[in-house]
């Protein structure tokens, strides 16, 4: 089974630097390449343009300064569609390597916990020891465009030497293709870089208050993007449950899962999101991940 550290979806970005320190090199203002502490090389002046570099299908990228952006399409209290971002800048003590497909390779794995969950099913896939990691400026604001237009504007927050991004809610769906800006400082610049959104997730079954059960057949409409993996969790009050499947539109639990659960776990409530993630190596020691995600 593989090993899991779930993160609140709220904090997932902060969270990756819970123990981490800023060091406060960045004026917040250098466009182009990498400054600030001195541990890089310069980067690349002039910053990224474009659409990047993903790495290829099945390709493997291996850095140890990581941008995180993440954009979630949800459902506010009325049940209107709404979409925000948020984004970090990490660098970690030793370089990691990241499949390009890594979300791809969770699909058919279930993980079974005692207790109930808070957690988005994330994985957490920053080094075990995150002692040493330390948050980036990456200047501000960071702007999101749409067909030109300026989407979302990402303002930068920073509390205990960690700086964070994040934007206003502004009402969805989440557009299928946009731009990312970053203006650089202790991160590498970033221009009209191409990032993709993700289909909204519309879920058919199980219905609104209806409990999920070890048996339960969920069912959704499937996505258009075959790069796109569902993930769903579940939770009662002695049991979580948290699944990685293909977005084809359907999902039971495995049978070895169903035993685990027992026939009397009851969930009240569930989630059900789609998840999409792109990796972008930006120059030879750094990378941006972009997670798009529409839940429901």
């Amino acid at each position: 089974m593989l090993k899991f550290r779930f993160l609140l979806m709220t904090l997932f970005l902060g969270a990756l630097v819970a123990c981490g320190s800023s060091d406060g090199g960045g004026d917040g203002g250098s466009s182009g390449g990498i400054s600030g502490d001195g541990a890089g090389d310069g980067g690349s002046s002039g910053g990224i343009s474009g659409d990047g570099d993903s790495g290829g299908s099945g390709g493997t990228l291996s850095a140890s300064r990581y941008g995180h952006l993440s954009l979630t399409e949800f459902e506010d209290e009325s049940g209107a569609s709404m979409v925000s971002a948020s984004a970090s800048f990490l660098r970690y003590s030793e370089p990691l390597a990241w499949r390009h497909d890594f979300l791809e390779d969770l699909i058919g794995e279930c993980l079974v916990e005692d207790g109930a969950s808070d957690n988005s099913g994330l994985p957490d896939i920053g080094p075990d020891d995150e002692e040493d990691t330390v948050s980036l400026d990456a200047g501000e604001p960071l702007t999101i465009k749409r067909d030109g237009e300026l989407y979302l504007t990402l303002d930068k927050l920073s509390f205990a030497g960690i700086i964070t991004y994040n934007s206003d809610i502004v009402p969805g769906p989440m557009p299928s293709a946009l731009t990312l800006n970053v203006p650089g400082g202790d991160f590498v610049a970033v221009d009209d870089l191409s990032v993709a959104g993700v289909d909204s997730m519309s879920v058919t079954a199980p219905a609104a208050g209806e409990a999920v059960r070890y048996d339960t057949v969920f069912s959704w409409q499937a996505g258009s993007d075959g790069d796109a993996v569902v993930l769903i969790v579940a939770s009662s009050g002695d049991s979580s449950v948290t699944c990685y499947t293909d977005d084809d539109g359907s999902f039971s639990f495995p049978q070895d899962v169903q035993n685990e659960l027992g026939t009397a776990f009851l969930s009240d409530s569930f989630d059900i999101q789609r998840v999409k993630a792109e990796l972008f190596y930006l120059d030879d020691d750094t990378a941006l991940a972009v997670w798009s995600m529409s839940m429901r």
